[in-house]
């Protein structure tokens, strides 16, 4: 059976190396080293050139009954800022972070669940099918090495991404594709006071489409958001300049497509 203290000392252990995206370089190379303590096989390749990382995706084979379906367990090696220096301390039988800094769990405990469960079928050495384990760079920037995965080196068909949180036992079989929108108003800068009517405000145009958006949840599948109204500047000059950040959610593709199109429509007449 599992052994608590050796998954809570191999968690803790992983958590205080920095892996913030883009530098997973140390936590790559501990990872390959005890890949190749389990007896696996071990490749990595060149994503991080392209993920703007100083580490790669890794690839970890450990083989098995070829007569069973293969398996692939995933996880991703980074982890959000502030994620350097990071203390772990048990308190109340909760492990936390000790200062300033996130505690790291995501995503480094799928991956200390990973590797304890192949460290014990290793040393049980029960019938199995093959089993890979691939562990991505940057994915909270934008799943930059998930993006540009050497597709093939994946040798089976059936993956499960530990990578949620939620009780013991959940499994998500579904996530919405997700569109961003970045909008750029451009105004006529005049003075409020002297001559307002020379001017065009751009806050004034941004405020109109959002005003006509069908927002927030759209149905059970779909939302729509606006995160960002930004426009500075000074109370007596008409606004010349405005930019509004907005996404679209959906489990539906052409929900998803119509959503995106009526926030853009309502932008575009807004500022026409």
């Amino acid at each position: 059976m599992f052994n608590k203290e050796k998954i809570v000392s191999r968690f803790m252990e992983y958590v205080k190396i920095s892996s913030e995206s883009g530098s997973e370089g140390d936590f790559h190379r501990k990872l390959i080293v005890d890949l190749d303590e389990l007896g696996a096989e071990v490749s990595v390749d060149e994503a991080g050139s392209k993920a703007g990382s100083d580490a790669n995706n890794i690839y970890a084979y450990l083989k098995g009954n070829m007569e069973t379906e293969p398996l692939i367990f995933s996880c991703h090696m980074d982890t959000v800022k502030p994620g350097k220096n990071i203390e772990p301390i048990i308190e109340e039988g909760l492990i936390k972070s000790k200062g300033d800094t996130i505690l790291g769990s995501d995503d480094k405990s799928g991956i200390t669940a990973i590797v304890e469960a192949v460290k014990l079928i290793k040393e049980q050495n029960p019938d199995h099918g093959p089993i890979q384990m691939i562990f991505t760079i940057s994915e909270e920037v934008g799943l930059r090495g998930a993006k540009n995965l050497d597709y093939d080196r994946i040798i089976g068909k059936r993956c499960y991404v530990i990578d949620s949180s939620g009780p013991v036992g959940k499994i998500i079989v579904q996530a919405p594709a997700h569109n961003k929108i970045v909008s750029e108003i451009t105004g006529k800068p005049a003075h409020a006071g002297i001559a307002p009517e020379k001017g065009i405000s751009a806050i004034m145009a941004g405020a109109d489409a959002i005003s006509t958006m069908n927002l927030l949840r759209i149905d059970e599948e779909t939302t729509a958001n606006i995160g960002t109204f930004e426009a500075v500047g000074a109370a007596n000059i008409v606004s010349p300049a405005a930019r509004i950040v907005g996404e679209v959610r959906s489990l539906d593709k052409d929900k998803i497509d119509l959503q995106t199109s009526h926030l853009v429509v309502c932008l575009r007449k807004a500022a026409d």
